[in-house]
């Protein structure tokens, strides 16, 4: 049983890495990012609907369906995550999650995220408010200590943090800004506190597949996780990542006139290989629906490392 709880836990968070990817300035049609002298200026009552599927060793295990909002001032997503196939028959496991904000000056400003999970029947909730000053986010967890051991996350390490979401969409303005997906930004989800570091490694033309409709120009970035604290105590020997705390992701149009979103992740894990696939992408565009299926999706040309 204990093998199975280790499992989760990881999937979780890379289907969160993934699936907040979403949203962000818009940009011109021909670029792959949205560099523009004001990204954020263009945007109003931009909703974006998009599916993925999680496949680790060759078999579909998690599928994703995400909505997100983005307005001029604000953003708000919200995202369902749900165990499929045989990995649902072992820990029969789902998971709600959103996150709200507001812009200024470009940047990306939390103010509520949190996130309900079910577990073999047991429930857990987490909720971060930052909407009470520019401090610390208070923090709800239920059950409040999570049933395990964990490293303490000092206050001064929750100062100047986003939740995941709001990481992920500082991020793509990052790209859209510089061009580039060279980027850190520090992070707490409610438990655990860490640095995500995105490294540009080159830009790859994707190819349509059996997983994913989607091809054309993609930009490669790695993904480093840097621990800080917040994590367990004592680690299980079922190391489940086989290549360290590292990812590749993808990202790319999936739809026209619309910011980039991540087309595919990959992980090396202990049970083979986690790869996640957009499958599905929908924009509304100020009351103006777009295609919900694109076959390709265009980006800025270059060569591919």
């Amino acid at each position: 049983m204990k093998r199975r709880r280790h499992i989760a836990s990881p999937v979780a968070t890379v289907a969160l890495l993934a699936g907040l990817a979403t949203g962000g300035p818009s940009a011109a049609a021909d670029q792959l990012a949205f560099s523009v002298p004001n990204p954020l200026g263009a945007v109003q009552n931009r909703r974006v609907a998009l599916d993925y599927a999680i496949y680790i060793g060759g078999f579909r295990m998690i599928d994703i369906a995400l909505k997100a909002r983005l307005d001029r001032a604000d953003y708000r997503i919200g995202m369902d995550l749900k165990a499929v196939g045989f990995l649902n028959t072992i820990i029969d496991w789902e998971m709600t999650a959103w996150s709200e904000g507001s812009f200024e000056s470009r940047r990306v400003v939390p103010v509520r995220a949190g996130h309900n999970s079910e577990w073999r029947g047991k429930h857990r909730r987490i909720r971060l408010d930052w909407s009470r000053g520019d401090g610390p986010p208070v923090v709800e967890t239920v059950p409040k200590g999570g049933g395990d051991e964990r490293s303490i996350v000092k206050e001064q390490d929750r100062i100047g943090v986003r939740d995941l979401a709001g990481a992920i969409l500082s991020t793509l303005i990052s790209v859209g800004i510089k061009d580039s997906c060279t980027h850190a930004e520090p992070v707490f989800d409610g438990r655990r506190r860490f640095d995500m570091k995105f490294e540009e490694v080159g830009r790859d033309r994707l190819e349509k597949t059996d997983f994913s409709p989607y091809e054309g120009e993609a930009l490669r970035c790695s993904l480093e996780i840097e621990r800080i604290s917040g994590f367990r105590l004592r680690q299980s020997r079922y190391r489940w990542m086989s290549g360290g705390n590292r990812a590749t992701v993808w990202l790319g149009r999936a739809l026209p006139d619309a910011p980039p979103v991540l087309m595919r992740l990959e992980v090396e894990t202990v049970f083979g290989p986690l790869r996640l696939h957009l499958v599905k992408a929908a924009l509304d565009n100020g009351g103006v629906t777009l295609p919900a299926q694109q076959s390709k999706f265009h980006g800025k040309s270059g060569n591919s490392d």
